[in-house]
Formats: structure tokens, sequence, C-alpha cells
């Protein structure tokens, strides 16, 4: 019952993203096909540093070393993960294409060293437009009515 209701979020990713390539003419199976196949091969916590990190990397215009401490330190909040720890999983994620490592500038230690891709950012953007959507559908009344048919 726990792996079931753990993997529900994983699988509510998959869905909006189906939504969002299957269902749209503008994205295709192709966008759809290669993320799943990277989704699925995933944990949940990969998945949720993975949205963690482009959620911080949205904040913009705060330096690395200060957009480090935010995001590592968000991280061990939410998740109670070390900062060893996340590079290591983001480190790992890097053979999916949705993240990218940048040691030559940070080369320090401090500060942020890994960035979304822009086919990860794609994929991010894709599932939380279709969340959005959903969630958009619910408040509609419309959407409230037709259920009760």
């Amino acid at each position: 019952a726990v792996m079931k209701a753990r993997g529900n979020k994983k699988i509510q990713y998959m869905v909006d993203l189906f939504k969002g390539t299957v269902c749209n003419k503008d994205r295709g199976f192709n966008m759809f096909e290669e993320c799943l196949n990277e989704l699925s091969g995933m944990s949940e916590r990969e998945i949720d540093l993975l949205f963690e990190l482009y959620d911080c990397r949205k904040k913009g215009n705060i330096d690395a070393e200060n957009l480090g401490e935010m995001f590592y330190g968000e991280v061990k909040n939410k998740f109670g993960i070390s900062k060893d720890m996340t590079d290591a999983i983001l480190s790992k994620l890097r053979k999916t294409g949705f993240v990218i490592e940048n040691q030559d500038i940070y080369a320090s230690g401090t500060g942020l060293e890994y960035y979304i891709t822009e086919y990860g950012e794609e994929m991010i953007k894709i599932i939380l437009d279709k969340a959005n959507d959903d969630r958009e559908d619910i408040d509609n009344e419309s959407y409230w009515y037709s259920k009760k048919r």
C-alpha cells in the first residue's frame, strides 16, 4: 500500500506528460516516449530534486553561491538530504539529459553547479502546464456538472 501511494505522484507526472505531449498537436509522441523512458527510471526523490532545482533556477538574479545555499537549504528542509547526497543524485541525473553540471565555473565547490537543460525544462513545463490545466478544470463549474452526469 505504501508503494502504491508513493507511486501515485510519479504516475500523475506521467499522465500530465502524456496529456501535454501525445494529446497536444504541437508536441508529439517522440517527446512523450523519450521523457517517459527517463521518468520511469527515476525515483520520486530524484524527480522531486529535479523539480526543486528547476524552481530554484527560476528565481533568477541570485549569484551562484547564494543560490547554492538556498537550494541545498531547501533540499535539506524538504527532503532531509545532505549536500553531498544531493550532488550525488544530481550527478546521476546527468544521464537522463535533464541536468548538466558546470564544473569549470564553480571549481571552489561553493555555489550551485547544476543546471536544468533545455530538454529538462521542456519536460517540466509540460508536466506543470498540464497539472495547472487540470486544477483550472476542477475549479470550473462545468467540470463538476459534467462529472455528475
